[in-house]
Formats: C-alpha cells, structure tokens, sequence
C-alpha cells in the first residue's frame, strides 16, 4: 500500500512511527503550516490522539495541498491523511483522519459552515480515490475519523444530522466514520475508534 501511495499521490509527507501515543494536528489554518503527526504532545493547537500501547508501527500519510489529482489543475477533495500498520497486511486496518478547528459547538454546527457534511464529503473522496488508483481494494472496510481537535466535550451526538447516517455509509461505502478525537490501537488488526 504505501509504494502505490507514493505513485499516485502528488505532496504528500509520509512518517512511520510507534510510539505508545501518536498526535496528529493540521497547522495549516493556524500558522500556515501543515499536517504534522508527531511524538510528543502539540502545546499549541488541538490535535487527533491515537493511543499504541502496544506500539504498532504505523505509516502515517499525511496530505499536502491539492494532493489527489483529478486531471490538471483539479483536485479531489482530501482529507488530512491516513494511517496504517507498516507490516501493510490485507486485514490490517486503515484510518482516514479528517479535522476542522472550531472554537465553540455552535461554530462546528453552524449551517452556513456545513463543517459535518464536509467533513464527510472528504473522507468519502480521499477513499474513492484510493480505491479507484487501486491503493485499497474496493471491498475493503476502512475507518475515519472527523473530528473537532479545538473542542473538549463531545460532538458525536449532532454529527450527522441532516444527511446520511454513520450505519448507511458503513453499509454502503464500508467505511466506518466516528466523530471523535481519539482512537485505540489495540494490533495490526484492530482499532477501536472512541
């Protein structure tokens, strides 16, 4: 997976790590940086928290600007990146991580935003196009997470108001997308997604 990853992908930062906890952040909006999955807690900005007890070596792609291109000049949309174990086995599993850096739930829920909807629209893409470039097999179940970094109390509960549900996507699409903040690595085999 990770050798058609760089083929078809056109910015893209690739880090293996495994350590007992994985912080991913999306600068990119705040200082115009950009995506960063790191060892040691961010201080400055929230950030999506992967615990390792176990400490899997994952592969973490993490998406520039207009990585996935559709024909010159236009892009998919994209997701921040993607992670998975290095032994890179069929059964493995896979996580797409989305992000939004709202101050307050009524930022993160505001109509005119469409924050949820969006968020879900890039995850759905970012695994369209990988399974289109053949970097996932059609079939495969995948995991996501859409999540508010900036937000200490839980969302999941309005997250999919107004469009399809999390059980629908999973049925049709086999993508498993949970609002959250954290996920669990428990193997190479599972991930519980909190």
């Amino acid at each position: 997976m990770k050798d058609k990853l760089i083929r078809v992908l056109r910015s893209h930062k690739n880090v293996s790590l495994n350590a007992k906890i994985i912080y991913i952040a999306d600068y990119k909006d705040y200082n115009g940086g950009e995506v960063v999955a790191e060892v040691v807690e961010p201080i400055d900005i929230g950030y999506v928290e992967l615990t390792n007890s176990n400490t899997v070596s994952v592969e973490c792609f993490l998406f520039g600007e207009n990585c996935l291109q559709k024909q010159l000049g236009v892009y998919f949309k994209q997701c921040e990146g993607m992670i998975f174990p290095s032994a890179q086995e069929l059964s493995d599993w896979v996580l797409f991580i989305e992000t939004k850096y709202a101050n307050s739930i009524e930022v993160a829920f505001k109509k005119e935003y469409g924050y949820p909807r969006n968020m879900v629209d890039q995850i759905l893409s970012t695994v369209s196009f990988c399974r289109n470039k053949g970097v996932l097999d059609p079939n495969r179940r995948v995991n996501a997470i859409v999540s508010f970094p900036s937000l200490i109390s839980y969302f999941d509960a309005f997250f999919f108001q107004g469009m399809r549900s999390a059980e629908e996507i999973l049925r049709d699409e086999k993508i498993l997308i949970r609002p959250t903040n954290k996920a669990t690595i428990i193997s190479s085999k599972r991930i519980y997604l909190k």
